[in-house]
Parts: structure tokens; C-alpha cells; sequence
């Protein structure tokens, strides 16, 4: 069921960002009044990154227990009007599907971003997960993960070109903040492709 729904957010990011390429000079605005942006993406899944403890470049041929690549999707809503209070942050709605049959996950998030000039945007967004990995009963291939429902956090950085189109390094972290007994945690990083509506 989570594969599915990940794959249905997969689905409308690859089928409309084409769409709204063509339609470049259409009138600026979030698509159907609501849609600010989509993205697509390949991420290294479960790779190791560094820690206090361990400090190190980010190796995205290295992983932690679950190997392979997982292709993202994502959805970012235009900011609601009540969420000015901190600091009009997007919604948005995203997953991950694992090619090597690890685990998939589904997100909900608030995204903060920050424009630079000439294109540069950095982004935070904190928010929930829901995976279907293993949860206690893991292995050497596997991550335990603790409990379903983990905090997703993390940040992006990239540069937007032409307005519309932009480019992006994506860091995503998902843990359950030892809410439960174990605890391994999940850190993927990888390239993604966005297309803009509006503001």
C-alpha cells in the first residue's frame, strides 16, 4: 500500500513537470491555485554520514544496512496564509521507492527556504515519515528502525534556472529520536529536478 501511494506521487511529479515545461509562458501561479512545485530525484539510500562521533565526507557509495537507490517524488504547496506566524513555510508531500525492494517511505513536511540572488536557494524542512521497513526483527541488510512513524528532517541546496527549473543536493534524515528501542536511524542524499508554478 505505501509503495503505491509513493508511486502515485512519483506518477503526477514526472507526468506534470513535462507538461508545465511546455507551458512556460503561461501566466505565473501556483498550478490549480495550490501546487507550487514539483520534484523528481535519485537518491543514495541509507548511506553513511557522518556523526559527532564520527566525522568524515558524506560517501554516497557507502551504506549503512539497506543498499541500492531509491527514486523520489515530491509535491511543495503554495504557503497557507496562517503559516506566516513562522515564517510561511511550504507543505509539501513526498516519498521514496528503494530499486532493491529496502525499505519505501512517505513524507509530510513544512519547507523553509531562503532565495539568494542569481539563483541560489537553500532549504530546512522538518516534518514525519512512514516506512515500511523492518522495525526490531532487522538483520545486517536491514535497518532497524524503531517504530512506523519516524521524525523526517533535513536540507536542500541548489540554484533555480530560467525562473522555473532548478537543481538540487538533497539530505533527508529519519529517526524516531529514541522514542523507542532501537533506533538506527536513515540518511539518503542525491541529485533532484524541480519545476516551479509560482511564488
Amino acid at each position: 500500500m505505501l509503495r503505491l501511494a509513493v508511486f502515485g506521487c512519483l506518477v503526477v511529479a514526472v507526468v506534470a513537470a513535462p507538461r508545465a515545461a511546455r507551458a512556460e509562458g503561461a501566466a505565473a501561479g501556483p498550478l490549480w491555485g495550490f501546487v507550487s512545485e514539483l520534484r523528481v530525484g535519485v537518491l543514495s539510500h541509507d548511506m553513511l554520514f557522518p556523526s559527532p562521533r564520527k566525522l568524515f565526507l558524506p560517501d554516497p557509495f557507502r551504506h549503512h544496512f539497506e543498499t541500492g537507490a531509491s527514486v523520489n517524488g515530491e509535491i511543495l504547496f503554495a504557503s497557507p496564509s496562517f503559516l506566516w506566524v513562522i515564517g510561511s513555510p511550504r507543505p509539501r508531500v513526498g516519498g521514496s521507492i528503494n530499486t532493491q525492494g529496502y525499505t519505501n517511505t512517505a513524507y509530510l513536511d513544512l519547507d523553509w527556504e531562503y532565495r539568494f540572488r542569481m539563483g541560489l536557494f537553500v532549504e530546512g524542512f522538518f516534518g514525519g515519515a512512514v516506512h515500511d521497513g523492518k522495525l526490531l526483527e532487522g538483520n545486517p541488510h536491514w535497518a532497524e528502525l524503531g517504530s512506523r512513524f519516524l521524525f523526517h528532517l533535513g536540507l536542500e541546496m541548489g540554484w533555480r534556472l530560467w525562473q522555473r527549473h532548478g537543481l538540487s543536493l538533497y539530505w533527508e534524515h529519519m529517526s524516531n529520536s529514541a522514542f523507542a528501542a532501537k533506533n538506527q536511524g536513515m540518511d539518503s542524499m542525491g541529485l533532484r529536478y524541480g519545476y516551479r508554478f509560482g511564488e
